[in-house]
């Protein structure tokens, strides 16, 4: 698969014990301790289509997911570090089937309410699931800011198939021709979007990167690629770090 991903993404610190929660049986947290980061990201995916040929009609769709990096396999010849995404929202019924059934990507169709400056996704109920208010922040990141956010998102993916069990994949977030920008975020999620969802995530206000600090928010404008679904029991270190 191919797209370009318009999207802002908020860093938040979270108790490491609620987060470990939302991790399959097989997988752990790779940093143990008190707090562990968990992401949330939200934006406009177009040109989405399958690699393997041109001819496929592409897609165009909103989105917004929560993901926690840097999780670990309690077991096997390669054991991490992953992304493994805990729940996708997005308004296109065909990539929300095909994630499910090919990745295992744990995909929900939902309505979306975006305008200028932002975001929101809506429940059955028309109630906002996540809703944000974001804007591009003045200045551009440091190299140790960059690297930061480079190492945080740029790791393979781990998901748990319904049939198939944990797999795994490549995503490729092209970090040397992306643009990565400070952003400002003042971001509500619903408490009951995920079972036990951290309460010191629900509402967040987040202002640029700083390494160290507890939230952080950039925007990324990229051409994304992510491979087939692929066994876990291969090297998967090529997929993190930086990749040019």
């Amino acid at each position: 698969m191919v797209g370009n991903y318009d999207c802002t993404v908020v860093e938040i610190q979270a108790d490491a014990a609620t987060i470990q929660s939302f991790l399959p049986a097989e997988l752990l947290l790779g940093d143990q301790k008190a707090t562990h980061p968990v992401l949330v990201l939200f934006g406009r995916q177009t040109g989405v289509a399958a690699s393997i040929s041109p001819r496929f009609p592409t897609m165009d769709y909103f989105e917004a997911a929560i993901i926690v990096p840097f999780v670990y396999r309690r077991q096997g010849q390669y054991r991490g570090p992953f992304l493994h995404t805990v729940k996708i929202f997005l308004d296109l019924p065909a990539s929300s089937l095909g994630g499910v059934l090919l990745y295992g990507f744990p995909k929900a169709v939902a309505r979306f309410d975006v305008g200028s400056g932002s975001f929101a996704v809506l429940s059955a109920s028309e109630r906002p699931v996540l809703s944000a208010a974001h804007s591009d922040r003045a200045g551009s990141l440091t190299t140790a800011e960059l690297s930061h956010v480079v190492r945080t998102m740029q790791q393979p993916s781990v998901s748990l198939h319904p049939a198939a069990g944990l797999i795994g994949s490549g995503f490729w977030w092209n970090f040397g021709g992306a643009v990565v920008t400070p952003a400002s975020v003042a971001m509500s999620i619903s408490a009951n979007v995920i079972a036990k969802f951290p309460a010191a995530a629900t509402a967040v206000v987040a202002d640029g990167v700083c390494v160290g600090r507890s939230v952080n928010s950039w925007r990324i404008q990229t051409r994304w690629r992510l491979t087939r679904p692929l066994s876990l029991n291969r090297d998967w270190s090529p997929w993190n770090g930086v990749r040019t």
